[in-house]
């Protein structure tokens, strides 16, 4: 689907952020008809038409999307959905939605656009669903966290679709240490099942080397 135009031309769109994407964003959305203007250089009462906030953001994101919010302006974070924390701080402030940054432009453009055009009801309903799979995402990542580097590294192997026995045999391990790893790994993930470990490990694979594994997008 293409990106939308604003629903007035000329309406400003307050952004937060340097470097490349940010400058790549607001030359495509300006040639959509939008007015990005940096946060800082908003005339004072100036209400835009929504902000989008790409870098330097997280360390007060609760402080930036209030700016906005209680104006009815949409916030929009471009951020990585393999940090899930600051993200949940945003979303729970009030901002619409969070696109990660990995996406393919177009596709990154059409999500920024897209959210800064949803109504209200859709918003809510976007933001309760979002706040659900972050922080899931979150508790992901904290299980992750319990697993010591031997662990990551069995986990990460059954992910990629080794065997235990395969894993004894690259790692120098007897099957039977395998096996000790692959049951306190589901121990500590809080799960009954060899694939339940995996597919945690794949929802969060920030801590673990599974490039092959495509993010979820929200």
């Amino acid at each position: 689907m293409p990106a939308c135009a604003p629903s007035e031309p000329g309406q400003s769109l307050a952004t937060v952020g340097s470097g490349a994407l940010t400058l790549a964003l607001s030359a495509n959305l300006a040639a959509l008809g939008w007015q990005c203007v940096p946060r800082q250089r908003l005339g004072r009462g100036v209400r835009p038409a929504g902000a989008l906030l790409l870098t330097g953001w997280q360390d007060h994101v609760r402080d930036l999307v209030a700016e906005f919010v209680p104006f009815g302006v949409p916030v929009v974070i471009v951020g990585s959905l393999r940090q899930p924390r600051p993200l949940i701080a945003a979303v729970d402030a009030g901002a619409v939605t969070v696109v990660d940054p990995d996406l393919p432009f177009t596709e990154l453009l059409d999500t920024v656009v897209a959210a800064l055009r949803t109504t209200v009801p859709t918003q809510l309903s976007r933001r309760r669903d979002l706040l659900h799979a972050l922080r899931s995402r979150q508790r992901d990542e904290e299980l992750l966290e319990r697993l010591t580097e031997r662990e990551r590294d069995v986990l990460t192997a059954l992910a990629t679709g080794s065997t235990a026995m395969r894993i004894a045999a690259t790692e120098h391990l007897s099957l039977a240490t395998v096996r000790s790893h692959i049951r306190s790994i589901m121990h500590k993930l809080e799960v009954s099942s060899q694939l339940t470990a995996v597919a945690v490990a794949r929802r969060a694979d920030r801590r673990l080397d599974l490039t092959d594994v495509r993010i979820v997008h929200q």
